[in-house]
């Protein structure tokens, strides 16, 4: 009897095991960059918050327009948020190098490219089926992973196509996690292919969270600001490190977090039409290998636990007796 009991708990410490070993490898750090003029970087550190992008707004002309049988049936009607209350959005891009991004969001090179460091996890989101997903990030640790996500941490990246995306069925405003809502984030993150330079990730936050503040007919969200790693200064930019670095003291004492921004100069690549920061570059991959060998360690572990746990394990299990030299004990 003792033995069954002992056999059932190895048995589901093994499946606990397995299902946090699951989730940890679905963890990872996005990221992000957003690029700006100077001078909206200096409100953006004086304000502590980043302006939401209004979908109206936007630079695209079919954006979040879903495909019609023709012409005549373009109304506003079809165009999701151009009535009633439209989300706000945060646009970043997975590049920090990109001549053209540098070009027309940074105010031709002299501007500045925000670097955004997310803790996240990664998950599917069903549109029509199981297998018909779209891919998404929650911001925060594996533990939430059962918890309805607030909806300003989740990401989503930009999907690119030749054609837009169908009407959203009826309902699809439920924010439940079914179907309907993979529809509508579907044609909220669907865009022309010859967008697809951008690279664009996207997170979209209710005009009336409680984050938000509104300046000048503008929306602005301070709550994704404690992610802020550090900034890019563009080739042309007029400033220097040390100025960047100390005005950011000056101007922004209310958190700790600008304490730990950290300046980067940028240059013109010597061959290629890219610009770089060889600093932010060196730590990049840096960090790349240490997840490297982090990984190793990780998978070793794992192999280490199963075997462990392993319902037909015993102290004569010869395999129990393998050590490796840098796994601890």
């Amino acid at each position: 009897m003792k033995g069954k009991k002992r056999y059932r708990k190895s048995v589901n410490s093994h499946k606990q095991i397995s299902q946090d070993t699951q989730n940890q490898e679905n963890e990872k750090r996005l990221l992000l960059y957003r690029y700006m003029p100077y001078e909206a970087f200096e409100k953006t550190i004086e304000n502590w918050s980043l302006k939401l992008t209004i979908p109206y707004e936007t630079n695209d002309p079919f954006e979040f327009m879903p495909r019609c049988k023709n012409l005549k049936d373009v109304t506003d009607k079809q165009i999701l948020t151009a009535k009633k209350n439209p989300p706000g959005m945060l646009c970043f891009s997975t590049s920090m190098t990109s001549a053209a991004m540098w070009g027309h969001y940074a105010d031709k090179h002299k501007g500045v490219c925000l670097i955004f460091d997310f803790p996240c996890i990664s998950k599917m989101v069903p549109i029509m089926s199981r297998t018909d997903t779209i891919q998404s990030y929650i911001i925060g640790k594996y533990e939430n992973l059962e918890k309805e996500p607030d909806p300003k941490l989740l990401i989503f990246p930009v999907m690119y196509s030749s054609q837009r995306p169908p009407s959203v069925q009826k309902h699809a405003y439920d924010t439940s996690g079914g179907h309907d809502f993979g529809q509508l984030i579907r044609l909220l993150t669907t865009k022309d292919q010859s967008w697809e330079i951008e690279q664009e990730h996207r997170i979209f936050i209710p005009i009336k969270d409680k984050n938000n503040s509104i300046k000048n007919r503008m929306i602005f969200s301070s709550f994704h600001m404690k992610y802020l790693r550090g900034v890019i200064l563009g080739p042309r930019c007029p400033y220097s490190k040390n100025y960047i670095s100390l005005w950011i003291k000056q101007n922004h004492t209310t958190s700790k977090t600008s304490n730990n921004i950290d300046i980067y100069s940028s240059e013109y690549h010597p061959i290629e039409y890219k610009i770089i920061a060889i600093e932010w570059i060196k730590i990049l991959r840096k960090m790349k290998s240490n997840l490297f060998f982090l990984s190793i360690r990780y998978i070793a572990l794992l192999v280490r636990l199963k075997i462990i746990h392993h319902p037909n394990n015993s102290q004569s299990f010869p395999f129990t007796l393998i050590k490796i030299p840098w796994m601890p004990a």
